[in-house]
């Protein structure tokens, strides 16, 4: 079996539906971009670690990053392993022996200090305030914050599109912050009960009131 048969065959319409759908894209992507034009013809037992090794410096040496690189390799192995639980690849999985340089940090990483936080949030109007306030609070990573869409202030009436642009714009606004500072807060041991409150804060907070003083 090719490994694209196997891919368009089995994996994708068996093992994506438990994954997110960001996920689901994601992995989309990587196979009709990379994987599939490069393995998508030869059969699962003749790829081995020597391949895939050549494939990840390749794509290294063409500019990518060293987390695409990371990226490919570890999705080559969740292929790999499936068909072997499926009972359609016998070997041991190529992918595990694949190595990658020494990761260097692209950009320097900054940390925000206690006293450099009350500046910051008094820059920054709502809803992002309050977002930002509670990820520095509770430790939430910028996944989380970042699927919370606030509430218009009259109470959800309006056109949909507007609450959409809105809500867009809070998502876009959070990432481009969390992209240049990391806090050195504790990551929640799980983050449904601060996502409950996350929504709570946004919905009461977006006249600027007590949560992001």
């Amino acid at each position: 079996m090719s490994f694209r048969e196997f891919v368009e065959g089995y994996f994708v319409p068996n093992f994506f539906p438990t994954l997110k759908r960001s996920t689901q894209d994601r992995y989309r992507r990587t196979l009709n971009n990379h994987l599939l034009p490069a393995f998508g013809r030869s059969g699962l037992c003749d790829i081995g670690t020597l391949e895939l090794q050549r494939f990840v410096l390749q794509k290294l040496a063409s500019g990518l990053g060293w987390e695409c690189a990371d990226h490919y390799r570890n999705l080559m192995s969740k292929v790999f392993a499936t068909a072997k639980q499926w009972g359609y690849f016998p070997g041991d999985n190529p992918a595990i022996g694949v190595g990658l340089p020494e990761k260097k940090a692209v950009r320097e990483k900054h940390v925000l200090l206690p006293e450099q936080i009350p500046p910051l949030l008094a820059i920054l109007g709502e809803p992002v305030n309050t977002m930002v306030l509670l990820g520095v609070l509770t430790g939430l990573r910028i996944g989380e914050t970042s699927v919370v869409t606030p509430k218009p202030a009259n109470g959800g009436q309006g056109k949909t599109g507007q609450r959409e642009e809105a809500g867009d714009s809070v998502v876009l606004s959070c990432r481009l912050l969390w992209r240049q500072v990391y806090f050195r807060t504790p990551t929640p041991r799980t983050t449904f009960e601060y996502m409950t409150v996350m929504e709570k804060a946004i919905e009461h907070g977006g006249d600027g009131g007590a949560i992001s003083q």
